[in-house]
Parts: structure tokens; C-alpha cells; sequence
């Protein structure tokens, strides 16, 4: 089964009621966040005494009275169970901010107009990118099952073992996948001695079985809130791809790095 299915709790602390009311009415949309509590300048963000309460913590430097990487600062020593993102949201970067950001684990976002767009497609990013935390390697096949196992789906039925087998294959190939799924299901159906119309119906049943039994943060966040609108088979693999694309090249952006760092 996916992850279990509860919305996130966010923290944001920012200046501008309208930037925060957009960002509530996003997290509404998508159902997958809930703007818990605010903080419109830096002393009210440390009065929340710690971060404990929060899986999420969306944070402008650019506050009043104290900046918010200080008050970000101040609120760790307190915290005992750290938000599972802090974003900090910032007009310029410069060696100072990058240090103290990397130094307490904090993601950052430039810019002096940030829109929620690029707030949500960071969140998503983020999300990702904690499923490769710590990966030296990435293993085509285990990643495949990793990944279908978070979104959800499961093994009772037949076509999961059809997406497993193409996703391997798709990892190792550039084609466009809404542009060959015809032959996808061919190619599916002689590997594992069946019609091409029985492997595109059982890909169907198994996205919309699974995906209707499982209430997963993981799914809804590379999906969207789909409801009874299931994603349909061309679209499921596009996004399990990119998805897995996009680990592999954490992983090794991540390797790089840590080699890096040791020179």
C-alpha cells in the first residue's frame, strides 16, 4: 500500500497576507497540505518556541525585527523533532546564507517575487528528493519496485507485474512513451504471452483498483488530487519515469558532490 494519507502540517512565516491566502487556498486545491499557523514577522515566528508541531516550515529571511534564518536558528535548539522540509525563501544568496542554510539542512528558494507555483514545484521537488537520501547507487529494479510501492499499487493484481517489466525497460530507453504505447503493449504482451488488449485493460484496472484502495501523500503529490479521475496509463508511466529519472540523477549530482568535498 502507498504511504498512509495525511496532509502535511505548514508553518509560514511571511509578511504578505496575500502571498500566505494563496498559498492556503493552494494547499486546499491539492489536498495534500494543511497551513497550519503563520508568522508575519521574525519575533513571531520565535515565539512559536519550536517546530516541533510542523512538517513543514515555508519561511521568508526578509522578516521584521529578526531575520528568518535567525529566527530559524534560534527555534533549532528547541526543536526536537525537525520539520521534514524548511524552505527558506530569499531575495539574494551569498556565501553566509549558502553555509548557514547547508549547516542547519535548509532548502532555499531565490527570488523577490516567488510565486506559489514555484513554492508547490519545489515541494514536490524536495519530495523526491528525500527517497534517494543517503543512495550511494541507483538500482533500476529496485528503484521500479521502490517507486510503485510509495505511489501505491499493488502486486494482487496482474498488471502491476506489467508495469514493473516496463518501467525497467523504459529506464534504459529516451522514446517518447505517449507516442509509443501501442507498441508498448505489444511488446508487453509477447514477453509475457498475451493479447495487447488484455495487457492496456489489466495496466487500466490495476492503476484504478489500486489507486481507489489507497489513500497515499506520495501519489496525489506526483498525480494531483484526482478523485475518481485516475491517471491513465500513458500518463502514469510519463510520470514514473521523469520521477525515477529525476532520482537517478540526484544520486549521482549527490555522489558527485561528497567526492567532491573530499578533495
Amino acid at each position: 500500500m502507498g504511504d498512509c494519507m495525511r496532509k502535511k502540517r505548514v508553518l509560514v512565516a511571511h509578511n504578505n497576507i496575500e502571498f500566505i491566502e494563496l498559498l492556503r487556498q493552494c494547499f486546499l486545491e491539492n489536498d495534500l497540505y494543511t497551513l497550519s499557523d503563520i508568522a508575519l514577522n521574525g519575533q513571531e515566528l520565535l515565539n512559536k518556541v519550536s517546530l516541533d508541531n510542523y512538517d513543514i516550515v515555508i519561511c521568508k529571511n526578509a522578516l521584521t525585527q529578526v531575520t528568518g534564518l535567525y529566527a530559524l536558528e534560534g527555534l533549532f535548539s528547541k526543536t526536537k523533532n525537525k520539520p521534514e522540509i524548511i524552505i527558506l525563501i530569499t531575495p539574494f544568496i551569498n556565501d553566509f546564507i549558502r553555509n548557514k542554510c547547508q549547516k542547519l539542512n535548509i532548502d532555499y528558494i531565490q527570488g523577490l517575487d516567488v510565486n506559489i507555483s514555484e513554492i508547490h514545484q519545489l515541494l514536490c521537488h524536495l519530495g523526491i528528493k528525500k527517497t534517494v537520501e543517503g543512495k550511494k547507487y541507483f538500482e533500476s529494479q529496485i528503484e521500479v519496485i521502490n517507486i510503485l510501492k510509495k505511489i501505491g499499487l499493488l502486486k494482487t493484481y496482474i498488471g502491476y507485474a506489467y508495469f514493473e517489466y516496463v518501467l525497467n525497460i523504459m529506464l534504459e530507453k529516451s522514446e517518447n512513451i505517449n507516442k509509443y504505447m501501442k507498441t508498448i503493449y505489444h511488446m508487453v504482451g509477447q514477453h509475457f504471452n498475451v493479447s495487447a488488449t488484455s495487457v492496456e485493460k489489466a495496466m487500466r484496472t490495476c492503476i484504478k483498483s489500486s489507486l481507489s484502495k489507497s489513500d497515499g501523500f506520495y501519489a496525489k503529490m506526483l498525480f494531483g488530487y484526482y478523485e475518481d479521475k485516475y491517471p491513465s496509463t500513458s500518463i502514469f508511466l510519463q510520470v514514473c519515469i521523469k520521477t525515477l529519472k529525476e532520482q537517478k540523477n540526484m544520486i549521482i549530482s549527490n555522489n558527485i558532490g561528497r567526492s567532491t568535498r573530499k578533495i
